[in-house]
């Protein structure tokens, strides 16, 4: 028995094991049961038109939903999202590990947009952001979205440095703080007229100050 580089040539010719994406072998009607699943299925029949099977939609970005026919862009976000945390699953074939573990898609709707128990209430149909705008970013979102700012696509938002928006800064900023700089100058000018009367013989009160003798200054 020959050894390669401390290896023994049986353990050189065995087959290294090899990983599967979750969607390797899904054709597209596993693909359109995928997307009713998870409370897009309005959007599912897109994915047919498209010929979407399970390689190409491991690989799919939000601009290619949106060039399909997903063009409301927070649905795009999370639909790829959700996308992405199921391609990340990995499977192993131990009979063959140079082919992918041939498994179809286990749909739970078969297809038809209903409620389903395996998926969080908030990303159920009737809660889409298809039917409701106002649908949050899911948890752990590859994107950053600055709802103050609007995000249109991925990692492009307004820019801060904007002369406009800029100026909207510089007016709240200065409109806070005002009221306590006027104040202190108030407080600064109280101040310098204590000052005055103490060096013209009179306090606050108008009385005339005594000097240290006890006597007038007239006198």
């Amino acid at each position: 028995m020959k050894f390669v580089h401390g290896k023994s040539e049986a353990f050189r010719d065995q087959a290294v094991p090899k990983y599967w994406p979750m969607t390797s072998v899904w054709t597209m009607k596993d693909v359109h049961d995928f997307v009713c699943d998870i409370g897009y299925g309005k959007y599912a029949k897109c994915f047919l038109n498209n010929a979407i099977n399970g390689k190409q939609l491991s690989t799919i970005t939000p601009f290619d939903l949106q060039r399909i026919g997903v063009k409301h862009m927070q649905d795009a976000l999370h639909l790829h999202a959700s996308i992405q945390a199921t391609a990340n699953r990995v499977w192993y074939n131990p009979e063959n590990p140079n082919v992918p573990p041939n498994r179809s898609y286990p749909s739970t709707t078969k297809g038809n947009i209903a409620w389903n128990p395996r998926v969080p209430a908030k990303l159920q149909p009737e809660y889409s952001s298809a039917f409701h705008t106002g649908m949050p970013p899911l948890p752990g979102h590859p994107y950053e979205i600055d709802w103050q700012h609007r995000l249109c696509l991925p990692f492009r938002q307004i820019d801060p440095l904007h002369p406009n928006l800029t100026a909207l800064k510089m007016d709240k900023n200065d409109g806070v703080g005002n009221d306590d700089d006027d104040d202190d100058d108030d407080d600064d000018d109280d101040d310098d007229d204590d000052d005055d009367d103490d060096d013209d013989g009179v306090d606050n009160d108008g009385v005339k100050v005594i000097g240290l003798s006890g006597e007038d200054d007239n006198e």
